[in-house]
């Protein structure tokens, strides 16, 4: 099995570094690199070893997407780069690009013989908590995949960070900033220097990685870090289901501001179905992530700072549906319209 190590950045810069100082330490490593132009439709592939470029190419694509990019060619690439047998890959992906999605396509490689072997993220630490909680889109960056991206930088960064194994940050933390990331994913991954990651960080065969479930916001549970430093988590947990109108009404209050917002929750009027919630800068996504294997409950899990948190407490009450307007367990919601098709479907 060769060892693949997949990093993910809102930088172009610092993944090209860590590439690099894997090269030098590491014999016979491979290092696979995208890039992807919104601007020209065209995905750019670098595969290098220590001594030579052994391949720089454009591929077109249809769309600008990572998805695009993962089936059109950088599955391909790690699969036809791992039948040379290198002691191992590092993958860069495109900046900006969420590795969640490509890591499950890489894991899926086995039989080729490829084994992800651990994510990494590199991150500025100096603007981590601005680039996180900030309201900046990709796009006024230039960082956006195409004209119609309207992720915040913050969204990207956050599904790169959680969903870490190891984090390579360049520069100091500082207090605050490592109080944020403690309530965000605790001590789970890694922290290295960007310049002093080691190859046994990454390709050590005794160090367990676990990227399954990880960055999951249906997942998110408090990591149990102290309120310190302005930053403080609130766990906001209910068996009963948001209100459709209500919670319409409430989703300025628990989607605005500098926080990252986690978790599930259930409507009555769709109750078979699990809703996902993600926030993170002021922005917020819900979506459908299927049935329920159990009974259905809400859930939110929200990192924040500058917002009083009994506002948020108050909010998620206020949207909550009560014990009176459920007790006909909800069935009376059933065929009724709840507004949400726009956001959930029909």
């Amino acid at each position: 099995m060769v060892p693949l190590v997949v990093v993910s950045s809102i930088d172009p810069v610092m993944p090209q570094v860590l590439a690099s100082g894997l090269l030098c330490d590491v014999p016979d490593l491979t290092v696979i690199r995208h890039e992807i132009s919104a601007v020209e439709h065209r995905l750019r592939r670098v595969v290098t070893r220590a001594d030579r470029v052994e391949e720089d190419v454009d591929v077109e694509l249809e769309h600008t997407c990572l998805s695009c990019a993962l089936r059109a060619d950088i599955v391909p690439t790690v699969v036809r780069v791992a039948a040379q047998q290198p002691a191992a890959i590092a993958l860069v992906l495109p900046v900006t690009a969420d590795p969640v999605p490509a890591v499950h396509a890489l894991a899926r490689l086995r039989g080729d013989g490829v084994r992800v072997r651990a994510t990494v993220a590199a991150v500025d630490a100096h603007r981590f908590e601005w680039d996180l909680l900030g309201n900046d889109l990709l796009a006024e960056r230039d960082l956006a995949f195409t004209p119609e991206d309207r992720r915040s930088v913050g969204e990207a960064l956050a599904r790169q960070v959680e969903s870490a194994d190891v984090l390579a940050l360049d520069g100091d933390l500082g207090r605050r900033a490592s109080v944020l990331l403690d309530h965000l994913v605790g001590g789970e991954p890694r922290r290295v220097g960007l310049l002093d990651l080691q190859p046994a960080d990454v390709l050590d065969p005794a160090t367990p990685f676990s990227w399954i479930g990880r960055g999951d916001p249906a997942r998110a549970r408090p990591t149990g870090a102290a309120a310190d430093c302005g930053i403080w988590t609130v766990d906001l947990q209910s068996w009963r289901p948001f209100h459709p109108h209500r919670l319409r009404e409430q989703l300025e209050r628990l989607g605005t501001g500098p926080l990252r917002a986690r978790g599930y929750f259930w409507l009555p009027t769709r109750s078979g179905m699990r809703f996902v919630w993600d926030g993170v800068g002021g922005q917020l996504s819900v979506g459908d992530v299927g049935s329920w294997a159990g009974p259905p409950s809400t859930r939110l899990v929200i990192t924040g700072t500058e917002r009083d948190p009994d506002d948020l407490r108050d909010a998620f009450d206020t949207a909550l549906m009560t014990e009176t307007e459920l007790v006909d367990g909800g069935d009376g919601w059933r065929d009724r319209e709840d507004g949400w098709d726009e956001w959930l479907g029909r």
